[in-house]
C-alpha cells in the first residue's frame, strides 16, 4: 500500500504499480515518500520509487547512452528529469532527497547500459558491424560512440578488472529486491530499537530458516563478533572486510550513505580504523615529540639569554638615566667636563651609535659642541671687554689748552 496526496491535501492508501505512476504524471496527485535519518527511502513507497527510477534511467532519451560516465551526463538533463518527472509524481525534498535520487538514477543507468551492450554487441563482429546492429530505440550515431568507447583498450582493461572483483564476491545477501535501508526500518519499527551494521549483516546474510547463505558468510560473521569484543564497530568492519568503498558503507545500503557520514572524513577514518598500524604511527609521533623537546630546550636557552640581556639592559638603563640627569644639570651649569663625562657614560651603555640611544647620544654631543662653542665665544667677548676697560683706566688724562 502506498500513500498519495491530492491537491486538497487528502491522503489516501492504494495499491499502485510503476505504470500507474506514469499515468499520474498529469494529475495533481503525488506519491508520499518516507525517508530515514540517512535520507534513504523506506516504507512501502520506497519500492515504488525504485521501480519508477529504474524505468526513467532505462529511457536513453533522458540520459544519452553516448556519455562515457554518469558524471559526464549534462546537469541540465539530470535537473530536467528531477523537476519534470520525479517531482511531478513524488513528494520529495530538493536538498535532502535529490542526491539520493540522482545517485540511484546513475547506478541504474550504468547497469542498463551494460545489459544493453551485452545484448546487442557481438565480440566476434567488427566495430562497424556492431554499429549497424544498434538497438532500435537508440540513434545509430549515439550507439557508434558508445561501442567505440566500450571497445577501447582503456575501457576493456577497466571492465576486466571489475569482472575479476565481482568474481571474488562469494557472499550473496538474502534480501532479494528489498533494500537494506527498508529492511532496517521494518526491524526498528517492529522491535523498537536501532539495528547496528553488524546486526544488519547477520540479517541480510541469513536464510529464512536462520542459517547463513554459505560458509564464507558464517565465518565472516564470527570474525566480526570476535573483533567487536575489543574494537568499535567501524574498526571491526575495517579489520575483517577492509576499506569501505568510496560510494557506500557495508551494512548501510549501496546508495545514500558515504563513509564520511558514518566514520568521519577519510583522514579520521584511517586513523580510527587502523589500530593495527598504530605502532608505526606511535613511533612517528614519538620522533616528533623528541624533536619538539629539543626545540623546547633551545627555547629555554634563548629565554635564559634574553633574561640576562634584559637584566643588563635594566642595569645599563639605570646608568644612562643617571648620566642623563648629570648631563642635564651640567649643561645648565655649563660645566664642560661634567657634560662630556656624562655623555661618555651614555655612549658606553647605549649599544653603539646605530642604536636609538646611540643616536640620541650623537645628537647630545653635537648640541653640547654648539653650547660649548657659544660658551667659549661668550667668554672671549667677556675677556675682550675686561681688557678694554683696563686699557681705559690705565691711560693718562690729557687736557687740551684753550
Amino acid at each position: 500500500m502506498s500513500s498519495s496526496i491530492d491537491e486538497q491535501g487528502h491522503i489516501s492508501q492504494t495499491h499502485l504499480r510503476v505504470q500507474d505512476v506514469f499515468a499520474m504524471t498529469d494529475s495533481p496527485t503525488k506519491i508520499l515518500t518516507q525517508w530515514n535519518k540517512n535520507n534513504q527511502p523506506v516504507g512501502d513507497s520506497s519500492s515504488l520509487l525504485a521501480g519508477f527510477l529504474g524505468q526513467v534511467a532505462s529511457n536513453f532519451g533522458n540520459f544519452p547512452v553516448l556519455c562515457e560516465s554518469w558524471t559526464q551526463v549534462p546537469e541540465q538533463y539530470k535537473n530536467n528529469v528531477y523537476v519534470n518527472t520525479i517531482q511531478t509524481n513524488f513528494v520529495v525534498n530538493d536538498v535532502e532527497h535529490k542526491k539520493y535520487i540522482l545517485g540511484s538514477l546513475g547506478k541504474k543507468w550504468k547497469d542498463k547500459r551494460c545489459r544493453l551492450f551485452d545484448k546487442f554487441h557481438n565480440w566476434e563482429q567488427s566495430v562497424e558491424e556492431n554499429i549497424q546492429n544498434h538497438p532500435p530505440h537508440i540513434p545509430q550515431d549515439h550507439w557508434a560512440i558508445f561501442v567505440r568507447y566500450r571497445r577501447s583498450a582503456k575501457t576493456m582493461e577497466i571492465a576486466n578488472k571489475n569482472a575479476a572483483n565481482r568474481a571474488k564476491l562469494v557472499i550473496p545477501h538474502s534480501l532479494d529486491s528489498k533494500t537494506l535501508a527498508r529492511k532496517r526500518n521494518e526491524l526498528e519499527v517492529m522491535h523498537g530499537w536501532e539495528f547496528s551494521r553488524a546486526e544488519m549483516y547477520q540479517v541480510s546474510h541469513k536464510k529464512p530458516d536462520g542459517s547463513f547463505v554459505n560458509e564464507e558468510a558464517r565465518e565472516l560473521h564470527e570474525k566480526l563478533q570476535d573483533e567487536l569484543q575489543n574494537c568499535s564497530e567501524n574498526e571491526s568492519f575495517f579489520r575483517v572486510c577492509g576499506k569501505e568503498h568510496p560510494g557506500y558503507v557495508r551494512g548501510m545500503g549501496l546508495i545514500g550513505v558515504s563513509p564520511s557520514q558514518v566514520i568521519g572524513s577519510s583522514s579520521r577514518a584511517t586513523s580510527s580504523t587502523t589500530s593495527f598500524e598504530s605502532n608505526e604511527r606511535i613511533e612517528q609521533m614519538q620522533a616528533e615529540i623528541n624533536s619538539l623537546k629539543a626545540q623546547v630546550a633551545e627555547v629555554d636557552v634563548l629565554k635564559q639569554q634574553i633574561a640576562f640581556l634584559m637584566q643588563r639592559a635594566n642595569r645599563d638603563q639605570g646608568k644612562i638615566f643617571a648620566a642623563t640627569h648629570v648631563l642635564a644639570t651640567s649643561v645648565q651649569q655649563l660645566n664642560h667636563k661634567r657634560t662630556l663625562g656624562a655623555i661618555v657614560v651614555i655612549a658606553e651603555n647605549a649599544g653603539g651609535a646605530w642604536s636609538p640611544i646611540g643616536a640620541v647620544t650623537t645628537t647630545m654631543l653635537w648640541i653640547h659642541g654648539q653650547i660649548y662653542a657659544l660658551q667659549t665665544m661668550k667668554q672671549l667677548a667677556r675677556n675682550r671687554h675686561r681688557d678694554s676697560l683696563r686699557n681705559v683706566r690705565s691711560s693718562p688724562i690729557v687736557v687740551e689748552a684753550e
